[in-house]
């Protein structure tokens, strides 16, 4: 079965598809960055339940974002700051989230 992209939007609480196209040249996935380098949650896109998921778990729009550590062997899983916790993701759904680049806050 074929998942289709989703993007997330916090403020309109509903899930709207957008071709891939329409990446700023500003934003960068979560996944890519490395420890100490954060921004700020742009949109997140993928299968519909992750996306909820991931909203669920705090990673909304406009929310800053920074990854705190990567471990040591693969770079999988990461550690981001988020709204003042401390989240593991996988590096597959860090790369889910897309951000527009910031050094630090």
């Amino acid at each position: 079965m074929k998942s289709t992209a989703v993007v997330a939007n916090a403020n309109k609480n509903k899930v709207d598809p957008v071709p891939p196209a329409e990446v700023a040249a500003s934003e960068i996935r979560l996944g890519d960055l490395q420890s100490g380098q954060g921004g700020i949650i742009q949109r997140l896109e993928g299968p519909e339940a992750l996306v909820r998921r991931l909203m669920e778990l705090g990673l909304v729009e406009d929310c800053y974002v920074e990854v705190l550590h990567e471990a040591p062997f693969g770079k999988d899983p990461i550690a981001v700051k988020i709204r003042g916790g401390l989240l593991a993701l996988r590096r597959a759904e860090a790369n889910l989230v897309w951000v527009g680049r910031k050094s630090q806050r």
